[in-house]
């Protein structure tokens, strides 16, 4: 790593050397310096002006032995600093250990900078006013203007506030930002904020008070290709608030949606949606999370179909995950057990009489209220599974399984009435309804893996 750049002053230095190869201190007990603008690696300007005015050294070390960065555990640094800043980077050498964020962008750096033997120490107090501020926090890129504040004290320890408006946020390998007017509040607490890299304690809370989000089809590239159900069209409110540890997290995101499209099973839906996603532990650095008690709800919900259509604004299905682990990537990888409840049976009877060579009860089936049942649900490897989904009462059945990937559709839907019952057989994506022995074949499909 190299710096080159131009600087006027004035200093005063104290140079010990033991012998060659050994020992080296550097000691300026006072330096007032003017700085121009300066490169690191000899291209990437990282400032254009600034100034530094303070104590400046190098605790005894062995240079052969501690090139490059490893130099940073040795600085010794008092000093009030005024930079106008092209990146904000170094804010993360503070922050080592910190796996779940990121900090880049531009702005004016004011204040002072305590510094010993590479420990950020008591007496730190720097404010950045940033015209960009650039965060990944679990792999989410938000942008915005805004402030970063950094403070050693001995009541709150190494604290680092951000604070950004108008943002735009970016999904992980997306070119353009569908979530907009983002407000973002990030404060960490690091135990011992230092230069060393090394894992260390911290907390690291993340809140987005309020966020728009513009098209809400962006949440596509969570499910894997061939997903059964797609969003196609609608806006929605997102609000963040997580509190990150290294080995714990705890929280919610929650995405509000009213009348939301989507596609599902090759059907058309329109829904007003609402998503309140519980983070109850989880590893950051894995990105690995326990969502057990997360809840989805479509309301309002109207189906669109060939023959038969459904408009109703009084009915809602909930699904709740009484069990659910997550890894947050594209594609999501899940595991969960949940609870399906809903109004009634309406708009299943309406997506079941849209298919061709339909019995004529399936249209006629009874409307059953308040219907609930279990689902569990598998999604790893760009594929879908579903073991078991079942809504069971007096006079309606419903079942599905099957394995859904960019190659497969296959599997089976269950329906009965009364004492009628068929079984819907998904081969490739060719259907094919089968009135024999419906339940028994119901019963004994288990989905490929």
């Amino acid at each position: 790593m190299q710096f080159k750049g131009q600087a006027k002053g004035s200093l005063q230095a104290d140079l010990s050397v033991v012998n060659r190869g050994g020992l080296f201190s550097l000691t300026i007990p006072q330096v007032d310096i003017q700085l121009g603008k300066h490169y690191i690696n000899g291209k990437h300007e990282i400032f254009q002006h600034g100034r530094i005015s303070g104590e400046l050294g190098i605790a005894p070390m062995v240079p052969r032995e501690n090139k490059d960065i490893k130099i940073l555990q040795y600085i010794l640094l008092d000093a009030d600093i005024n930079i106008d800043a092209n990146s904000l980077a170094f804010i993360n050498l503070f922050t080592h250990g910190l796996n779940a964020m990121k900090v880049d962008g531009t702005g004016l750096v004011d204040g002072r900078l305590h510094i010993d033997r590479g420990r950020v120490i008591e007496g730190t107090d720097l404010s950045v006013d940033a015209n960009n501020i650039q965060v990944n926090v679990l792999s989410q890129n938000i942008e915005g203007s805004g402030t970063i504040d950094i403070e050693v004290s001995p009541e709150t320890g190494g604290l680092l506030d951000i604070s950004l408006s108008d943002g735009k946020w970016l999904q992980e390998n997306d070119s353009m930002a569908q979530i907009q007017d983002v407000e973002l509040m990030l404060t960490a607490q690091i135990e011992d904020m230092s230069l060393e890299r090394k894992s260390r304690d911290f907390e690291l809370s993340f809140r987005v008070p309020t966020a728009q989000v513009k098209d809400i089809s962006v949440f596509n590239s969570y499910f894997p290709p061939n997903s059964p159900f797609q969003f196609s069209k609608g806006t929605a409110g997102l609000t963040v608030d997580i509190l990150l540890k290294p080995d714990d997290a705890n929280g919610f995101v929650r995405l509000k949606a009213d009348g939301m499209e989507a596609i599902v099973d090759e059907q058309s839906i329109s829904a007003d949606f609402n998503a309140d996603i519980t983070l109850v532990d989880g590893v950051p650095a894995s990105m690995s999370f326990d969502i057990s008690g997360s809840e989805f709800r479509l309301d309002n919900v109207r189906v669109t179909g060939e023959n038969q259509d459904f408009n109703e604004k009084d009915w809602a299905v909930v699904l709740t995950l009484e069990k659910a682990d997550t890894v947050f990537s594209k594609p999501l990888v899940l595991n969960a057990e949940a609870i399906l409840g809903m109004t009634d049976s309406r708009p299943i009877v309406a997506m079941l009489g849209n298919r061709k060579k339909r019995p004529k009860w399936v249209t006629n089936m009874l409307i059953i209220e308040d219907i609930e049942g279990r689902v569990e649900l598998e999604v790893a490897n760009n594929q879908i599974v579903i073991p078991y989904a079942f809504i069971d009462s007096d006079n309606i059945d419903f079942g599905a399984k099957g394995v859904i990937d960019e190659t497969l559709h296959n599997g089976v839907v269950y329906a009965r009435y009364k004492k009628l019952d068929l079984v819907v057989k998904i081969s490739d994506g060719k259907k094919n309804i089968d009135l024999i022995r419906a339940k028994a074949k119901f019963d004994e499909y288990r989905p490929p893996k």
